[in-house]
């Protein structure tokens, strides 16, 4: 709603007799944040409904879950969004190139975060009898239920990320495809060690999957009763 009430104000100062060179860059961000805020907003009602209905319903076994392209987009469109706001100010008093500088400062964060996020976390995941199966750019390998000790959930429902802290690291590398040492080395680095044990993060919409439906599933894997999809 801001960047729209915004782009109407841009107007207004036009037909005050305002130099379009001064507002062009204004309203180009306006609507570019416009155009951006309307994702999130959507964005926002279907991660809601997704969360609820995998809550419900459970996660579907023997296929890779991936995260949608709308969903890889929000944090892009947020930066988009914010971008064009904080910009708007200096923008209107007559810095456009101090204004584009925070807007480009702002969203290139947005579309640097889910790329910061594929090195930490697994672009997919696959629900097996005999494990979690891991999924990164490069390579995969197999978590199984069993070396899993212990699952940890970090902040709200609607955003949740996920530790699983492990043990036997070596089972876990040896299920690593492709069997290269490159791969292994990287499987590695993704699975730090805390208080000296292995673990391995999940941030939230890991693989498309709200952070309590995919705890509810892990718990459900371990204890060796999988949730209704898997049954379906």
């Amino acid at each position: 709603m801001l960047p729209w009430v915004g782009l109407a104000l841009v107007g207004v100062a036009l037909g005050a007799g305002a130099p379009l060179a001064r507002v062009r860059v204004v309203a180009a961000e306006l609507i570019l944040a416009g155009v951006a805020s309307g994702h999130v907003w959507l964005g926002g009602r279907a991660t809601t409904r997704r969360a609820r209905r995998q809550r419900a319903g459970g996660l579907p076994w023997g296929i890779r879950l991936r995260q949608p392209i709308w969903l890889r987009l929000y944090e892009p469109a947020l930066g988009l969004a914010c971008g064009g706001l904080l910009a708007a100010a200096p923008g209107a008093l007559g810095l456009p190139a101090f204004s584009i500088g925070v807007f480009l400062t702002v969203a290139a964060i947005g579309f640097a975060f889910p790329l910061f996020s594929d090195v930490l976390t697994p672009s997919g995941l696959t629900f097996a009898e005999d494990g979690l199966r891991v999924h990164f750019r490069r390579f995969d390998f197999r978590v199984a239920w069993t070396d899993i000790v212990h699952l940890e959930a970090i902040g709200p429902d609607h955003f949740t990320m996920l530790m699983l802290h492990l043990e036997e690291p070596a089972r876990i590398l040896a299920s690593v495809q492709p069997s290269t040492p490159a791969a292994r080395r990287r499987a590695e680095m993704v699975m730090g060690k805390q208080g000296g044990r292995t673990s391995l993060m999940l941030m939230p919409w890991t693989g498309g999957v709200d952070g309590v439906a995919l705890m509810q599933a892990i718990e459900g894997g371990r204890s060796g009763r999988p949730g209704a999809a898997a049954l379906n």
